[in-house]
Formats: C-alpha cells, sequence, structure tokens
C-alpha cells in the first residue's frame, strides 16, 4: 500500500538517524565497509538514507517476486508436536506461497586487497578498538579452529587476553574475541574497550599476543576449555524449542545442513593444537587486517589528516608486534602500514667530544623511532623553597624553541600524532619524543632546539605555573594523596624526597621564568646529558646529525652531587605514626620503611619481594581481602633512589577495621622475615615479573627509556636486557634475608588518613587545632598520635606492576545472522 510504504520509509529514515548517534554501531558498520570491500557485506543491512529514499513500489515488488519464493524458502520447526500432522498443516497453511527456482548463491567474497585502518572521533568515554580478519565460510576446517582459537583467546575473563591485558596489565577495561559466521566469507574479530591514554600501549601487546597464536601452539588445556565451552552453548542453545528452531535455521542458511551442528562439534574434537596454529598463521596475517578504532573527541585530531596518521600508527605498532619479520604490505605492493625485516641489532654508544652520551639501538620492525634525552637529577636537586620547579620546567620545556612558537609545536607534533614532552621525577629529568620515522628527522630537530634553546617564555610559564598550582590544591581533595604526603613527611625530616613533586602553592608561587631558566642551566647541562634512540634509523646518519647539532656545546665541569644523607634511626614510635583527618567513607594506611639506592645488589629481591606481598594474587590481596575482608584494594611496592627510597604498603577500608587491618599487615610482613618463601610461589612470581618485563619491552619507547635511565644513573645501559638473569638469581633465602634488613618495625613509618568521628581519642587530641587550621586551607589536619597507626589504602609503585585488577571479557561466539 503506498501510505503504508510512505510511512515505513520515514521511520527506517528516522532509525537510520538514530542511528548515526550511536558510535559504536558506526564503528562495526566500518569494519564491515572495509572487510569486505566491493561485497553486499560492506553495506549497513538498514540501507543509507540514500538508497531507502530512492525505493519504490516497483522495486520492492520486483525484488520480493525475484527472491522471496517457495524455492527460496526453509521452515524450521521445533517442539512437541507429531511429525507428521504437522507436515500437513505447513503445506495447507503455506500452499500460497509461489514456486521458484532457487536463487542463485553469490561467488565467495574476495580475499581482502591489504591492510586498512580508519579512526574516528565521537562523544565517548573510552577508545574503542576492533581488529577484524576475513575468515572462511562455516562449513570449512578452518572455521572451526578458528572458533576454537577466538574462545580461547578472548572470550571471559579466563582467556588469554583478559587475563593479561585487563587482569594483569590493566591497560583495557574489556577485550573480546569472536568469529562472526556468513555464509560467503566469515570475520575473525577481536576487540578492546580502553581508557584513551591506555590504547597505545595496549595495540603492541595485543598484537604479539596474535603473533604468538601463529607461532606457538595452545595448551591442550585451554583448547579443551574452549571446546567445552562451544559444547556447552550448544547444550543450551537447544534447551528450549526457540534456541533449537534458531541452531537448526542458521545452519541451514549458512551451509544448507540443518543437522550441520553435530557434525561440527565432531570436528572440532579432531582439532590439534598445531592445526589451531597453521589456520591462525593462515588467516591472521597483518598485511590482511582490517582496523577500526573510535577515540573521545577531546580536542585532538580534528582533521581527516590527523585522524589518518593516528590510524597508520595504531597499524604499524599493530603490524610490527604481530610478525617483526614480515613486510605487512598489500597484494598490490602499496602497503598502508610497511614493516622491514628486523636484522639483528646491537647497541651503538657514541661519545661526542664534549661528553654527551649517545646510545642507539636500530629497530626498523616497526616504522617508529622513540628517543630519551635524560639527566639525573629531578626533585633530589630541589628545596622546600622552589620545590616543585622540576616539574615545572618539564612542562615549558617544549612550550616553544629556537625558531618555533609553543604553538607551532603543539600543532606540529599533534599534526603527526607524534610525542615530545617534558618529564620530571624523583632521580631524574629529561625529554620524551616519538614519530613515525617518515617523520623522524623533523622531530629529531625539533627534540635539540627544545634541549638547546627553550624560551622558557614568560606567558607559557605564567600558564603552566597556574595548571601547577590547581594540582596542588586539588591533591588536598584525596585522601590517599595526604596518606602519602604524611608517610613522605614522617620517613624524610631534611631529604627531597619528602617534597610534593609537584611543588606548594608558596614555592610555585614565587616561581619565575627567569628562575626556571638558571636552574636548567645550572643542572642541565647538555654535555652531561644521555640521549637513547630506539627504532628505525641508521646510526652512522643519526650521530653525524648529533655530531652536527651539538657542535658548539662545550664540556661541562659539573660537580658530583653530595650524598644527602637521611638519619632513619633514634625516632620515637609518636614520631614514625602519623595521622592526618577527612570526612570520607574509606581510611587510608601507608606503611613503610627506609628503602635501597638505584644501585643496590639487592634491588632485585626487593622486587620479588614486593611482588610476592603486593602483586596480582599477592599475600595480601589473598589474606587481607579474600580471607578476612579487611582491606578493599591494597598494594606493596618500592621506590629506589639515588639516595634511599623506600618500601612501602597502601592500602584503604572501613575505618572501624584499621586496627584489624594493620595487624593482619604486620603478620604478613613478619611471615617474610621469619620464614622462607615456597619454592612454588618464588617460581610463579619470578614467572610472573620476567613475563611483564618482556612485554614492557616490546614498545620501543621503553627500550629508550630503560636505556638512558640505567646509563644516567650510572648502571649499565643494556642492564633491562638482563633482568630475567638477575631475577632468576635470586633465592628464597635471599628474600628472607632482605626482608629482615628491610623490615624493621624500629624504623617503620605509618600515616593514616581517616574521618574525624571515626577516631574519638584522637579528635580530643586535635580539637584545639582544627578550627585554626580550618580558617588556614581546606584538606587533612595532621597530628602525631602515640599507639598504632591503622588504615586501608591503595598505592601506585612506579614502573612496577602492582595490585590487581579484574575485567569482564565480552563477545559473541557461535552462528549469526
Amino acid at each position: 500500500d503506498a501510505t503504508e510504504l510512505e510511512r515505513e520509509r520515514e521511520v527506517i529514515l528516522e532509525e537510520i538517524r538514530q542511528g548515526r548517534d550511536e558510535p559504536l554501531r558506526s564503528m562495526v558498520q566500518n569494519m564491515f565497509a572495509s572487510a569486505f570491500e566491493h561485497h553486499p557485506y560492506a553495506l549497513p543491512v538498514i540501507g543509507s538514507e540514500e538508497s531507502v529514499s530512492r525505493f519504490r513500489r516497483s522495486h520492492l515488488k520486483s525484488f520480493q517476486k525475484r527472491w522471496y519464493h517457495g524455492g527460496n524458502m526453509a521452515l524450521v520447526v521445533a517442539g512437541d508436536f507429531d511429525p507428521e500432522t504437522m507436515r500437513k498443516r505447513l503445506a495447507k497453511s503455506f500452499s500460497g506461497i509461489p514456486e521458484g527456482k532457487p536463487g542463485q548463491r553469490r561467488r565467495r567474497a574476495t580475499a581482502i586487497p591489504g591492510p586498512s585502518a580508519q579512526l574516528e572521533t565521537a562523544d565517548i568515554h573510552h577508545s574503542q578498538l576492533a581488529i577484524a580478519f576475513r575468515a572462511p565460510p562455516v562449513d570449512e576446517l578452518d572455521f572451526a579452529a578458528l572458533d576454537l582459537l577466538s574462545v580461547a583467546f578472548g572470550q571471559g575473563d579466563a582467556s588469554l587476553l583478559a587475563q593479561d591485558l585487563v587482569r594483569t596489565r590493566e591497560l583495557c577495561r574489556s577485550v573480546y574475541a569472536y568469529v562472526h559466521a556468513l555464509k560467503e566469507g566469515s570475520l575473525f574479530v577481536l576487540g578492546a574497550s580502553s581508557e584513551p591514554e591506555k590504547l597505545r600501549r595496549a595495540v603492541p601487546v595485543i598484537g604479539s599476543h596474535l603473533r604468538r597464536l601463529t607461532e606457538t601452539p595452545l595448551e591442550a588445556s585451554a583448547i579443551a576449555k574452549a571446546r567445552h565451552i562451544i559444547e556447552t552453548d550448544s547444550v543450551y542453545q537447544n534447551e528450549t524449542a526457540e534456541g533449537a528452531a534458531r541452531s537448526a535455521g542458521s545452519y541451514l542458511s549458512l551451509v544448507g545442513d540443518a543437522s550441520f551442528e553435530a557434525s561440527y562439534l565432531r570436528r572440532l574434537a579432531t582439532l590439534s593444537a598445531d592445526d589451531l596454529r597453521v589456520a591462525a598463521k593462515r588467516y591472521l596475517d597483518p598485511a590482511r587486517m582490517q582496523i577500526t578504532a573510535l577515540v573521545p573527541s577531546n580536542g585532538k585530531l580534528t582533521t581527516s589528516a590527523q585522524r589518518r596518521v593516528a590510524a597508520k600508527s595504531i597499524m604499524s605498532a599493530l603490524a610490527g608486534s604481530m610478525q617483526g619479520a614480515k613486510a605487512a604490505a598489500s597484494s598490490s605492493g602499496k602497503p598502508s602500514a610497511t614493516v622491514k625485516k628486523a636484522p639483528a641489532s646491537e647497541l651503538v654508544e657514541h661519545r661526542l667530544g664534549n661528553g654527551m652520551r649517545l646510545i642507539i639501538k636500530r629497530d626498523p620492525s616497526v616504522p617508529i623511532v622513540a628517543a630519551r634525552a635524560v639527566w639525573s637529577g629531578g626533585q633530589i636537586l630541589e628545596r622546600a623553597g622552589n620545590s616543585g620547579i622540576t616539574e615545572l620546567i618539564a612542562s615549558t620545556l617544549t612550550l616553544g624553541c629556537g625558531r618555533r612558537s609553543a604553538q607551532e609545536i603543539i600543532e606540529e607534533v599533534d599534526g603527526k600524532a607524534a610525542t615530545l614532552a617534558g618529564f620530571a621525577g624523583r632521580n631524574s629529568f629529561g625529554i620524551r619524543t616519538e614519530w613515525l620515522s617518515e617523520d623522524w628527522l623533523r622531530g629529531l630537530d625539533m627534540l635539540t632546539d627544545c634541549l638547546l634553546d627553550p624560551h622558557f617564555d614568560e606567558g607559557e610559564v605564567a600558564r603552566s605555573k597556574r595548571r601547577q598550582i590547581s594540582q596542588v590544591e586539588a591533591q588536598l581533595d584525596s585522601p590517599q594523596h595526604q596518606a602519602f604526603r604524611l608517610f613522605r613527611e614522617a620517613l624524610y625530616r631534611k631529604h627531597p624526597y619528602r617534597l610534593n613533586a609537584l611543588g606548594s602553592v608558596d614555592s610555585l608561587s614565587g616561581l619565575a621564568a627567569k628562575d626556571l631558566r638558571s636552574f636548567y642551566r645550572k643542572n642541565y647541562r647538555v654535555a652531561d646529558m644521555t640521549m637513547a634512540v630506539v627504532g628505525d634509523v641508521d646510526p652512522k646518519q643519526l650521530i653525524a646529525r648529533i655530531e652536527s647539532r651539538f657542535a658548539g656545546v662545550k664540556a661541562s665541569h659539573r660537580l658530583p652531587r653530595k650524598e644527602q644523607v637521611e638519619d632513619f634511626a633514634n625516632r620515637s614510635e609518636t614520631a614514625r605514626t602519623v595521622f592526618g583527618y577527612m570526612e570520607r567513607e574509606q581510611a587510608h594506611l601507608v606503611l613503610g620503611f627506609p628503602g635501597l639506592t638505584i644501585d643496590d645488589a639487592d634491588r632485585y629481591a626487593l622486587e620479588l619481594l614486593t611482588s610476592v606481598l603486593g602483586g596480582q594474587g599477592g599475600r595480601l590481596f589473598v589474606e587481607l581481602r579474600d580471607r578476612q575482608s579487611l582491606a578493599y584494594q591494597i598494594s606493596a611496592f618500592s621506590l629506589e633512589g639515588l639516595d634511599p627510597g623506600y618500601v612501602a604498603i597502601h592500602l584503604s577500608c572501613s575505618p572501624e577495621k584499621t586496627d584489624d587491618a594493620y595487624q593482619a599487615l604486620r603478620n604478613e610482613i613478619d611471615k617474610l622475615v621469619q620464614s622462607e618463601v615456597s619454592s612454588q610461589e618464588l617460581e610463579r612470581t619470578k614467572r610472573y615479573l620476567i613475563g611483564s618485563h618482556e612485554v614492557s619491552l616490546q614498545r620501543r619507547s621503553s627500550v629508550a627509556s630503560a636505556i638512558a635511565f640505567h646509563a644516567a644513573y650510572g648502571l649499565a645501559y643494556d642492564e633491562h636486557a638482563h633482568y630475567a638473569e638477575s631475577i632468576e638469581k635470586v633465592t628464597s633465602v635471599d628474600l628472607m634475608r632482605v626482608a629482615g634488613r628491610l623490615f624493621n618495625w624500629d624504623l617503620a613509618v605509618s600515616a593514616t588518613v581517616m574521618p574525624l568521628s571515626a577516631t574519638p581519642e584522637a579528635a580530643k587530641r586535635m580539637k584545639g587545632t582544627i578550627k585554626k587550621r580550618r580558617k588556614k586551607r581546606p584538606g587533612p589536619r595532621t597530628g602525631k598520635a602515640t599507639g598504632k597507626a591503622t588504615g586501608k589504602a591503595t598505592g601506585k609503585a612506579t614502573g612496577k606492576a602492582t595490585g590487581k585488577a579484574s575485567g569482564k571479557g565480552s563477545g559473541k561466539r557461535g552462528t549469526s545472522n
């Protein structure tokens, strides 16, 4: 009916418009469009505004007559009935359906011509990534292999991807993998949801997992578990009449056999681990992958050119980590992203005549170059009067240099999807940068300009200072931050480590651009710098260019930094037990001890100790959270320094549980001092740390950082390459010895931030100071109290994988469409 047709047309057009408001729907459509170019599967099932607006009554009647007749129709009925009676009834009911010959099946969708990547922005909070590979139809053996692979790889909390990316690395909120079954060519889909700043780190990890699928057979237990999941799904599917009809109908439409499921399950049972590996190698090819990404529209990537560069960067990182020894190129010889074969590469060290140290590691497997320019220094050179100056220098060092203004640098770096930024730490300071190799020389020039001729523009310094002061004020709202502030100030009486890395409102207010210039020139002379470059570079060309750019820099005569000694002994329990008060639901506790220096021989044993205590599945998590329900979040970590750092535990809990939580902490720490860690626990922890380290070094930026920092601190610049060996050498006897060395209760410092109302005795002691402190500035009030400080807190370890994360992988499996 013409009237009904127009009414329905408007309904569908409105639905199409609504679909544009759902970014994920658009992302899925983009994925199909890329994967099935020149095939109807590339088109949206609902149609487009153009196609739906163009339809006329005659078009619909013609299409219906051609396709929707008895020869193309299948009917599946499932339930409690007599088959013969049902056949008679169906014959009568459907007798009016026109006869016709079965429609000719289309040819199988052609192979993907080459890799592609597209990135869009939307008003969302988390980035979404989908990676698709064309897969065979359902009735081919390789489909079953890929189906098994997808379940083991990315379905559920226990899948390989979820365990690493969600639970261990915490790089993704969720991950999934599935095979989308279609009649004329299926799709193997891998997807992830991640916080925007973590997506870039997650991509090479995903790629490394995909590469392992093509190189290393899955364990038999993982395959058995995946097979069991598929078989169980089948049981649940056929539990209802509706499910049984849907299953039979799906297989009937896909392969022409309503009973295919039984033979499909038998086929799964015959597949070996090597069958899965061969299928993965055949289909999970970076030269045929389609990448679709959706990221928050936060003012970046505003132009199509910027989005193309960002998409290419994702493809380069993914392709390189998937097959570093192969080229991700299209069959036409025009690659979307090129991955060159990486020859065996040695570290090349070069000393300039002025003393500057350059270390290069050539790695052309991915067209990315990462560099780090590093000095030892940072917060350790500050005093109370200028605290925060290093962080302020780091934030303004790259905002104007040479002939470039801050805006010019920002636009060029963002336009190239590159990174150029200063950084400041407790023991270091420098600049980090990453570029695609085709833009690297431009990036190198910009880096050297920032090192040699930073502007420290008055306006930029003022703006950065305002932002930093705002950050300092925002810290007052965080009970966790206040607990760490109290802890540092109680542990370090004189040392700069006691200071806030961001500084204070008073110290920052007194800083001007001239102070930053003076501090930078005095403490960070270019000749004292170590620069590490890792990636697709020619070492000889790079050395020549660095020599040219830094030719005018004179040798430095910087005096060695004098060690600042902190006396941790002979302090009363009152001085080592501090409290702060904030009206929050949770209490936070930091409990810690004086720690080690960066070059201490026991640093590897200490890393194992903190992982035994607070790592994923560590003793504190199991005992205090799982068994006793005393803490919600808990972690243990250590921070080494040029001078002795500290080892600490941070937990958060309900205020009424603080005493019990503190005592439970003491019990677990005492166990490490009094008895050896079992060989099983030690080996498990070693495997975790070594694996985490290896995965972290997939990124060129991580390797550049490791080289530069180790060299700047006076250690072997290739120490990262010997990490596994150093961890393996640690014995349970070493752990017990180091625990006894460090976990000395006469040196322990505890800092607790809790609601004032939860501590009546403390409230009495604090009564006379509360009103005065409220007048000064909002935030926690601090005081000293005898007795045991207790509470719950969470901690963040720099450069260490600590804590425990949980996530839920989502996805689809089985036949669909």
